[in-house]
């Protein structure tokens, strides 16, 4: 049987791995492209069950050229073999970009997620400031946002501005180097004019076009929503479902270490106006806060690939993957109305955990290995609800496993006399058995 594959390239981990689970589930092909650079890794993933036959390609930071090559002689191959263009899904924005930036070069043998005949480049969404100005345009609620592309925008925007205020790219590029040069995080937040005019002068002078926008102030993590939709070629919204941040790290503007899946009715018809008005089919993320000023919802950002946690989507009934996947290659159903959570979903609080950066919060390297594990143990402790984790899951045990011998090697090797030990709760951790982890949440 000549079944088309799925083409899913790496670049974060814990995403790729997301991918290649998801499309597990749901029988599907895939082909891993992957690739390394120094320093990278360990790369978990490739302990998977469903990591087969990979392709290599260079690493586009270091030769995008030669990375490009490689995509274009797999999808001649491919186009070769299955007599059509394959559906190609990035596992971060670095790759996203790669994708984009090469997009005529690669069209002739892949689909890409974002227009109504996945044949598009579609930067327009990808860049924040055109994105912003697109909501804006159609009256969707945003902060204050400002391109600033140059010096010669400095002055206006430190002007016009409210504070306070936060800045970041409009796209990132093949390192993450913004989100690197400030330790891990994703925008810089400015007080006052002096700062933000001097923030944004090193930042542009590093290269960096970017957007200023203003900061919106929260007091619950309940008003951080992080809404995830499937659209159809008709902008038509089959599936959404989404999650609130409980943790992060780095503090302030870092990644989410835990991550509750949850349901707000009243965002579905802002995502409907944001899907419609970006024109958009495939895969979303729309990053929403809840202004403590007005009580008003609005729309920070969008990302266009998969998210960390969408494995976790997948278990509880929600494959995002699965359902980009039947898209491309006309296998979707009539549309009827959008799949939301159900009450027996929502009630056994599924909730994601980052089991590295958790411990890398609860600990930050001081005290010892074993302090650094009585206080995981104390935090995992308090978790509620049906918990999943980024790499530890039944159905494909090696990856997890494989986590937790890198966790207790990496911690043994901060006690004073660097003795490997096997502390507590990683070993448990081992044979844990969450509530989700064998499915039967699905059908709850």
């Amino acid at each position: 049987m000549n079944t088309p594959p799925l083409i899913a390239v790496r670049a974060n981990d814990i995403c790729f791995l997301g991918i290649l689970r998801s499309c597990g589930i749901a029988g599907i092909p895939v082909v891993p492209v992957v690739y390394d650079w120094p320093g990278a890794g360990p790369w978990l993933s490739e302990a998977s069950k469903y990591f087969v036959n990979p392709v290599r390609m260079p690493n586009p930071a270091t030769d995008e050229q030669g990375a490009v090559d490689a995509l274009v002689d797999l999808g001649r191959r491919l186009t070769t073999r299955y007599g059509r263009r394959l559906m190609i899904v990035p596992s971060s924005d670095t790759n996203l970009m790669l994708l984009q930036n090469n997009f005529d070069a690669l069209v002739p043998y892949y689909l890409y997620m974002g227009s109504a005949d996945f044949s598009a480049s579609r930067m327009d969404v990808i860049r924040k400031d055109s994105f912003a100005a697109m909501l804006e345009a159609a009256g969707a609620a945003i902060p204050r946002t400002l391109p600033c592309l140059s010096e010669e925008d400095i002055e206006r925007v430190v002007a016009e501005i409210p504070y306070p205020c936060v800045y970041k790219p409009t796209h990132k590029d093949y390192i993450q180097s913004f989100q690197n040069r400030r330790q891990g995080r994703k925008a810089v937040e400015c007080a006052d004019a002096e700062e933000l005019q001097v923030g944004l002068a090193e930042a542009l002078g590093q290269g960096y076009e970017l957007i200023v926008q203003e900061k919106l102030e929260i007091t619950q993590p309940e008003d951080e929503i992080f809404y995830y939709v499937y659209a159809d070629s008709e902008y038509r919204i089959r599936m959404a479902c989404c999650a609130r941040k409980e943790g992060e790290f780095p503090p302030r503007y870092g990644t989410g270490t835990l991550v509750r899946l949850t349901w707000i009715e009243e965002l579905l018809d802002v995502a409907r106006l944001i899907v419609e008005t970006l024109r958009w089919r495939g895969i979303m993320e729309i990053e929403f806060i809840r202004h403590r000023k007005d009580s008003q919802w609005k729309v920070i950002e969008v990302n266009l690939r998969p998210w960390l946690s969408h494995h976790q989507t997948s278990i509880f009934g929600f494959n995002y993957t699965e359902e980009l996947y039947r898209d491309a290659y006309g296998q979707l159903p009539p549309y009827t109305e959008p799949q939301i959570p159900s009450p027996q979903i929502l009630a056994l609080q599924p909730l994601y955990v980052n089991l590295a950066w958790v411990l890398e919060q609860a600990g930050q390297h001081t005290g010892g290995a074993q302090a650094m594990i009585t206080r995981l143990s104390e935090r995992l402790a308090t978790l509620s609800g049906a918990v999943t984790f980024s790499y530890l899951d039944n159905d494909d045990p090696q990856p997890g496993l494989r986590e937790i011998e890198h966790l207790t090697s990496t911690t043994a090797a901060c006690t004073p006399t660097g003795t490997p030990h096997r502390p507590q709760p990683l070993d448990s951790l081992a044979s844990y058995r969450y509530a989700a982890g064998s499915r039967e949440a699905q059908h709850a």
